[in-house]
């Protein structure tokens, strides 16, 4: 748990900060697609995905990750998150675990 907040406190105040550009959206949904094909958790290399990029992407990357660490779910995490698309990107992923080839349902958003 970083910076001593628990994940639903961090997920508040992701809601409360302003939304990840569309080029954000990319390269976060590009960065999961290749933690899962790869095959690693993504509560333990999401948050390490993010640097690089924006501020921005960095601190909802490192929520995610905070709240998968905690249990919760990926579609949960995303939709908590307030990444801005997150109802497209919750639905991306929903489809992709139904489906069970989350990598490829993700590559096909963009």
């Amino acid at each position: 748990m970083a910076g001593g907040r628990s994940w639903n406190q961090k997920s508040d105040l992701m809601a409360s900060g302003t939304s990840l550009t569309l080029e954000d959206i990319q390269h976060l949904s590009d960065e999961v697609r290749l933690l899962v094909r790869a095959g690693l958790p993504l509560e333990q290399h999401l948050a390490s995905a993010g640097r690089g990029h924006s501020p921005r992407l960095q601190e909802v990357t490192q929520t995610m990750a905070d709240g998968l660490g905690q249990g919760h779910s990926l579609q949960h995490v995303i939709e908590q998150s307030g990444v801005g698309a997150s109802r497209m990107l919750a639905s991306a992923i929903a489809a992709g675990l139904r489906t069970g080839d989350l990598a490829t349902t993700i590559e096909m958003m963009g």
